[in-house]
């Protein structure tokens, strides 16, 4: 059975547009965050203006490839076209999201990318 991870979460910060050229790059952060890595993933995407099918995709994907191993996904930081694309899309009823500005989560279940600590 596998475990939750209690340490602080891996955070990758998107820097840029989620889109189909970014989540090219992304892809070998959210790999390496889910194959070599215990901890839980924190995805800021704070500085994200805008975020399309492809964006929705890698993050869903990388939600589902954690849950298969124990582990689980924050979404923070969420504002603009991204937010209401989430709400749109019930995401939050899924993920775990934290809206810019909100203190409260949404959670109903289990660019460029920097990571930080």
């Amino acid at each position: 059975m596998n475990q939750i991870s209690t340490s602080e979460p891996r955070v990758i910060v998107i820097d840029d547009d989620m889109d189909a050229l970014t989540v090219r790059q992304l892809r070998t952060e959210f790999e390496d965050a889910v194959e070599n890595d215990d901890r839980n993933v924190t995805v800021d995407v704070t500085k994200v203006g805008f975020i399309d099918s492809s964006g929705i995709g890698a993050l869903v994907f990388l939600f589902k490839r954690l849950a298969a191993v124990g582990r689980t996904l924050e979404i923070k930081g969420v504002q603009g076209q991204p937010r209401d694309l989430f709400k749109f899309l019930r995401i939050d009823k899924t993920i775990s999201v934290q809206m810019a500005g909100d203190t409260d989560r949404g959670y109903g279940g289990h660019g460029q990318a920097r990571e930080v600590g």
